[in-house]
């Protein structure tokens, strides 16, 4: 786009068109974006090729914090870009993205697709009370080299979607299960510059596969044509929750295409929450104070979770009973037991005196809490920046709870609260309490040799949590 001045209002979307003059297809693409904004989480960005692909560069993150990329507020700043090579997810990462992340949804969606015309990048504010300008926005597009010189094109096939056909043990799960004989269509479609006369494909034993049956016709494959699909037999290799890859060796006529490879979730997820709670209170001192703040009483209060089946999808986090003459004097932070540490709460919520107040923190709460405390659930939310946390683990805080998706939950859930400023206190008088919300791999046993086909599904499960 070259340096722009693209408003981000209240509840609005824009639509800002990047020119393409250069023809070829894409074989990656990258995203650079430098914006502002005084509330990251109300802002998304979806990016939509010339063809109407859509893919999801972020939608939701960052919390409360400020700003896309950092530095001038031009394409000369330091932007966020978004490359599916990216070390670190945009979800769960720390405003203001200054640096490289993958995206919400990948760029190679794009692949093989026309990289010439208008690209469109859409932004779109979904809360009110606060805006933002957008600087830049620029796109780098590798396209793919076009090898000389086969006059009917050269096909290119690629992996599309996969689903199962049929499979042996009961109850189906509609998932290949450890050890099943199982019948998969495997789509593939065509990106190069000529169609197939006669696409055949041989599944191969090994990544995940084994007793692979059948050879595979595609037939004719157009080039940017419809996806077509063909049925493949085998015996799924792997343990519940594990991805194998069935790959599949192509020809066309006396033509070696190659290898696709499909990824073959093994078992279904299954989901559950696990609630925890600390109800002793929490006294929310004004002194002695330590490197400027008052630590609160006990500090930091723990919660003790064990025995939670899978990893963290979603955390929720309740302070019951808050009081306090000063709210936005309270800090407050949780460290999950992986180090994980999230701001709930900093300098917001204003000079209000407050009685008996119950905060829920969740990522999916319409909005930050409010410049006067109320009961309800909110977005974490962290006014300002230089908080203080003595013994908190090194490293800066996230500003959503995303940061603890895809954890280990069981461990120590630590609460760090202090009070920054003199002359007020409050309590924590009810104490804190979560909603963990865990995903987990089910399978379906085989059934055993004496048994004519009958077998039930099996699964880990089970939680214990308690408060210390």
């Amino acid at each position: 786009t070259g340096n722009i001045t693209v408003p981000i209002l209240d509840l609005k979307t824009e639509v800002v068109p990047i020119e393409v003059a250069g023809a070829g297809q894409i074989a990656d693409v990258s995203v650079r974006i430098r914006a502002n904004h005084t509330y990251d989480s109300d802002v998304s960005f979806t990016l939509i090729s010339p063809d109407g692909t859509t893919v999801d560069l972020s939608s939701g993150n960052g919390g409360g914090g400020d700003n896309f990329g950092d530095g001038a507020a031009d394409c000369s700043g330091r932007p966020t870009l978004f490359d599916d090579q990216a070390p670190a997810s945009i979800v769960g990462a720390t405003a203001p993205f200054a640096g490289s992340f993958r995206p919400e949804q990948p760029l190679a969606g794009f692949a093989g697709r026309s990289a010439k015309g208008t690209w469109r990048l859409q932004v779109s504010d979904s809360f009110g009370a606060d805006t933002g300008t957008l600087f830049c926005a620029q796109l780098v597009i590798k396209l793919r080299a076009q090898l000389c010189c086969d006059p009917n094109g050269t096909p290119i096939i690629l992996p599309d979607t996969s689903s199962i056909v049929t499979e042996r043990f009961v109850p189906a799960n509609g998932a290949a299960d450890p050890g099943e004989p199982v019948r998969y269509q495997f789509n593939v479609r065509n990106v190069g510059t000529g169609n197939t006369s006669h696409l055949r494909a041989t599944l191969l034993d090994g990544n995940g596969v084994t007793s692979a049956h059948e050879e595979g016709v595609y037939g004719v494959v157009q080039t940017g044509g419809a996806t077509v699909g063909a049925d493949f037999q085998f015996t799924a290799d792997g343990v519940c929750g594990a991805t194998i890859q069935p790959t599949l060796s192509l020809s066309d006529g006396t033509k070696d295409l190659g290898t696709v490879s499909f990824p073959v979730r093994i078992g279904t997820n299954d989901v559950a929450v696990t609630s925890a709670a600390e109800p002793a209170s929490i006294a929310i001192n004004d002194t002695p104070r330590v490197s400027g703040v008052a630590l609160a009483s006990p500090y930091p209060a723990t919660i003790n979770v064990s025995g939670v089946v899978g990893t963290v999808r979603t955390v929720r986090v309740t302070l019951s009973g808050l009081t306090h003459t000063f709210p936005s004097d309270i800090d407050v932070l949780l460290v999950g037991p992986q180090g994980q540490q999230v701001i709930l709460l900093s300098d917001a919520g204003g000079g209000t005196d407050i009685v008996g107040v119950n905060l829920t923190f969740d990522d999916a709460a319409a909005a930050g809490v409010p410049t006067t405390l109320v009961s309800g659930t909110f977005r974490p939310s962290n006014v300002g920046g230089g908080d203080v946390f003595p013994g908190a683990p090194a490293g800066a805080p996230s500003a959503a709870l995303a940061a603890f998706a895809g954890t280990d939950p069981n461990g120590p859930w630590r609460l760090f609260v202090v009070d920054d400023a003199g002359a007020d206190k409050g309590v924590i008088a009810g104490g804190f309490s979560l909603a963990i919300e865990t995903e987990f791999p089910v399978c379906v046993s085989p059934p055993p040799p004496e048994d004519d086909g009958n077998a039930t599904a099996t699964a880990q499960a089970g939680a214990a949590a308690t408060g210390l």
